[in-house]
């Protein structure tokens, strides 16, 4: 392993010291040296002090001889090669409690380890609940973090955004009383887990986040590794899964929803904006700067898109289509969005939605910057392949009047038979056998119901083909009926079945 002079200086930091050390310096020491040698540290003696010389950058040790200096240099590298041969025995044993504990000999302050749900996976038991400030009893107490830090670090971050990849400082005016560094760890992309390392011993400084750039790396790779059973590693973030198509524990999934103050069976939105290679680099200014302008609403970074889910039921911000349209056209990216559904676990539909936008959008009206799935719903519905996604293609209203069917409403049928009818009040009375007042009186509820116009060609005709598709969709599930529950989405087991299951339309 290969330290700097930071590395090495915090660890002789209780003798008395003198630093000239390089802010840059890096770990390129392989070990310490009596005579010069490239990347080593050069220990002589100087009077009566001795220098540690490390390509430049020097630390002076006050009153000591060199038999004795070069003896404790040298065991500041055995201890980091010991610490971190430790540090990856226990990422593979995934022991991640006892690797906290561990990185306390290296910091000397309270370290936390939490997956990408912001479930503790370790911390510091050298401190005891009550030895920080209250967010650190909660997590000692239920494992989690709690809802009031995460709206802390949301609305009260000094514009940062936290879930970028890679180390971030942080200090709070209130609400957390520590300040110190937060580092995102993301493999392929994909959020796994977050260290939070606090300043209460002493302030970290550039060794302490060389040491840290090192333990992520590890961990990152590590954390990642599926588990036997599951497809996807179980400190993944919950969303990405979700999106997926995968299976959730219900559970944790509220636990990621109260973070966001939302509730399972609200309507949702997904907008998605996809960026080409050129722009990669600029995809982390542009997520903070939505997360800015969009606060309520959940960022998802997966180069080549940004994923937005917005809770429409509780949302009272900034309007986000033309928020994000705007966006999209400063930063010369395509935006779309799938249409509105009830319901986190059909996220994984609307992201399929929101695709083919871009997708037929791209071909259809190349200058356009936004896409909405609307005006491209039925030639999606045709081409799916899958039943499920076709329902979830279905027209919103369509898709609500046939969940009220299910409860004895008629409002269904007399849609259907309105315009089979070609609208015609005198054949559709006639088909339904009804007197005509009281047709005129369902009709102005329908039409008052309705968030699009009859008199629209094209919306006229995706409710037909919405009509249709929902009827194949109920026959073949009677038919077909497997012990999955057509109203909730999900399996006997409680879990959610992802995509090739029946969906939910409640």
């Amino acid at each position: 392993m290969k330290l700097s002079m930071w590395m090495i200086a915090n660890r002789l930091s209780s003798l008395d010291l003198d630093l000239d050390i390089r802010e840059e310096a890096g770990p390129v020491l392989k070990s310490a040296r009596r005579v010069y040698a490239t990347n080593c540290v050069h220990v002589y003696q100087s009077g009566k002090d001795v220098i540690c010389n490390g390509e430049g950058d020097c630390i002076r040790i006050k009153d000591t001889r060199i038999t004795e200096a070069f003896e404790i240099v040298q065991c500041v590298f055995d201890f980091y090669e010991d610490w971190m041969s430790d540090i990856m025995d226990l990422i593979k044993a995934k022991n991640y409690r006892e690797l906290v504990n561990s990185c306390w000999s290296v910091f000397h302050n309270p370290m936390v380890l939490f997956d990408g749900n912001c479930r503790v996976l370790g911390l510091s038991e050298q401190y005891a609940a009550d030895d920080l400030d209250e967010e650190w009893r909660y997590l000692s107490t239920y494992g989690y973090t709690s809802v009031k830090a995460i709206d802390c670090m949301k609305y009260n971050g000094q514009n940062k955004d936290f879930t970028k990849m890679g180390m971030q400082r942080f200090e709070f005016d209130e609400g957390l009383m520590y300040p110190g560094i937060t580092y995102s760890l993301y493999f392929q992309d994909v959020l796994c887990g977050r260290i939070n390392l606090l300043e209460k011993e002493r302030r970290l400084n550039k060794g302490d986040y060389q040491i840290l750039e090192l333990l992520a790396d590890l961990l990152k790779t590590g954390m990642m590794e599926h588990e036997a059973g599951y497809l996807v590693s179980m400190n993944e973030n919950l969303f990405y899964s979700l999106l997926d198509g995968g299976k959730v524990d219900e559970s944790q999934m509220k636990i990621q929803l109260d973070y966001h103050h939302w509730d399972p069976l609200d309507v949702f939105q997904l907008y998605l904006i996809e960026m080409g290679e050129e722009q990669k680099d600029k995809m982390a200014i542009l997520a903070h700067t939505i997360l800015q302008q969009l606060p309520s609403c959940c960022i998802i970074q997966r180069f080549p898109e940004i994923v937005v889910i917005c809770d429409v039921t509780k949302y009272n911000g900034k309007d986000a289509k033309q928020t994000l349209r705007l966006l999209a056209g400063e930063s010369g990216v395509h935006v779309s969005c799938g249409i509105q559904s009830k319901g986190i676990y059909n996220v994984h539909y609307l992201l399929n939605q929101a695709r083919a936008a871009i997708t037929y959008g791209r071909m259809q009206n190349p200058d356009e910057v936004f896409y909405p799935f609307y005006r491209h719903a039925m030639d999606y519905i045709i081409e799916s392949s899958s039943l499920e996604d076709s329902v979830m293609a279905c027209h919103a209203d369509v898709r609500e009047l046939w969940r009220r069917k299910q409860q004895g409403d008629d409002m269904f049928e007399t849609l259907k038979c309105y315009l089979n009818n070609e609208r015609s009040l005198v054949n559709t009375a006639q088909a339904m056998y009804l007197h005509r007042n009281t047709l005129v009186y369902r009709v102005r509820k329908l039409t008052e119901f309705l968030n699009d116009e009859l008199n629209d060609v094209y919306s006229r005709d995706y409710m037909k083909l919405s009509i249709r598709t929902l009827e194949l969709y109920e026959w073949k599930m009677k038919r077909r009926y497997d012990g999955k529950n057509i109203e909730t989405g999900r399996s006997k087991d409680g879990g959610y079945m992802g995509s090739g299951g029946s969906v939910s339309l409640c």
